[in-house]
């Protein structure tokens, strides 16, 4: 491989991996920067590569939505009856989502090295898990909490007020930890397919490893946040359930072996206040977030006029909608300027159906001709999607470990 080649896929792997921590921060040149080296660095790899699959479903299906998007969000800020409402900054973050649709569908493309885009990957995690452990350790430690803030760097103005709890998060009678991260719903998210890939392995780079699997499960659930608790029961009964379809010996005594840890880890777990907190939270059925933060969305959906369930409302227009509409459903937020619902319902609000064919499309043809540990990824990446808002940083990195299993099957 051509030298400028091979490190051109490392930056633009290291830009994908790293952005999910470095979103919180202002960085040096300003954040657009560093996305407009990363679409150089893309377009460099194009051009060398000397053609891309235009005529290809994938990017067809990509290009698609990007021109739907764009022209039901033009029509929004500037001709809805609620355009006075949308934020300034929507139509930036529509071109910055746009922009990374493009950068997944490159990266599809094989212009990174998908080997040695999990081989940084991995290294990432074990950095942010013994990250984690001391913190959780050190809490005990009188004078040693380790916040999770990269002290030469300014906080985004929309993380600062939260940015002070950067890593180790005070909440009431127990403390929530969440690495190099702002809350631990993130460190969650990032953490999912590296468990995966625990479990299942990925050529000689990531080795199965139960071990490693659970104590990646246990530094997520410690965390402490309703997503960690979710994703790991997700990904283990999955991997129960492909593992235990042909039963052997060495797989009964495997069996007993995680019930054992599962149910000593459940009495562990039982003697931590934030848990018990987190559970408690978890099964109120009166006032539940985390219930609400899956919803949201599919309940605005339900209640927008039909004209705007099958064209979309625009790239966050749901607070400007719910006002002009008088749509009020659990969890809202008056004037959130964060459009606080998961990435599905996102996509199917502001893009209606229309918009979302393209991109279930291509969600369904991931599936076929799945292997377990593509599939594993699959389901921890939509559990991701379902449950909270990832669209950005998260969310490219997510579709870039997908796009790396997929290229190299099982």
């Amino acid at each position: 491989m051509n030298y400028n080649a091979k490190i051109s896929k490392t930056i633009l792997s290291l830009y994908i991996l790293l952005l999910p921590i470095l979103r919180y921060y202002n960085l040096p040149g300003g954040n657009n920067l560093y996305l407009l080296i990363a679409n150089i660095i893309v377009i460099y790899l194009i051009v060398r590569k000397r053609y891309i699959i235009i005529n290809n479903k994938l990017t067809n299906g990509a290009c698609l939505f990007i021109i739907w998007a764009s022209v039901i969000s033009f029509i929004a800020y500037n001709l809805s009856e609620y355009h006075e409402f949308v934020q300034k900054t929507s139509a930036n973050n529509l071109i910055v989502l746009c922009d990374w649709v493009f950068i997944a569908v490159a990266c599809c493309h094989e212009i990174i090295d998908y080997d040695n885009f999990v081989n940084i990957y991995k290294w990432i995690c074990y950095i942010l898990l013994v990250y984690i452990f001391l913190q959780i350790v050190g809490i005990h430690i009188p004078g040693f909490t380790m916040t999770g803030r990269i002290s030469f760097l300014d906080v985004a103005s929309e993380y600062s007020i939260r940015g002070r709890n950067f890593g180790v998060y005070p909440s009431g009678m127990f403390t929530r930890y969440s690495s190099l991260f702002i809350e631990p719903s993130h460190f969650s998210q990032y953490m999912a397919p590296f468990l995966c890939l625990s479990l299942f392995g990925y050529k000689d780079i990531i080795n199965k490893n139960l071990i490693i699997a659970g104590m990646v499960s246990a530094l997520m659930i410690m965390s402490i946040s309703g997503t960690s608790i979710i994703i790991v029961m997700i990904i283990w009964i999955y991997y129960m359930f492909t593992e235990m379809k042909h039963i052997t010996k060495t797989k009964i005594v495997l069996l007993v072996a995680l019930i054992i840890a599962f149910l000593f880890c459940i009495v562990l777990a039982m003697q931590n206040a934030g848990i018990i907190s987190m559970l408690e939270r978890m099964s109120n059925s009166s006032d539940n977030k985390v219930v609400d933060r899956v919803t949201r969305g599919f309940q605005v959906f339900l209640r927008l006029p039909i004209i705007q369930k099958i064209f979309g409302i625009g790239y966050q227009c749901i607070y400007p909608a719910s006002k002009v509409y008088g749509i009020e459903v659990g969890y809202s937020v008056a004037d959130n300027v964060k459009e606080y619902v998961n990435d599905v319902a996102s996509i199917l609000v502001s893009f209606g159906l229309i918009g979302f064919m393209p991109i279930g499309y291509m969600v369904c043809r991931g599936f076929m001709g799945a292997k377990k540990r593509e599939i594993a990824v699959y389901i921890a990446s939509l559990a991701i999607c379902l449950s909270d808002c990832t669209f950005g940083a998260m969310w490219l990195l997510l579709i870039c470990i997908c796009i790396s299993v997929h290229k190299n099957r099982l």
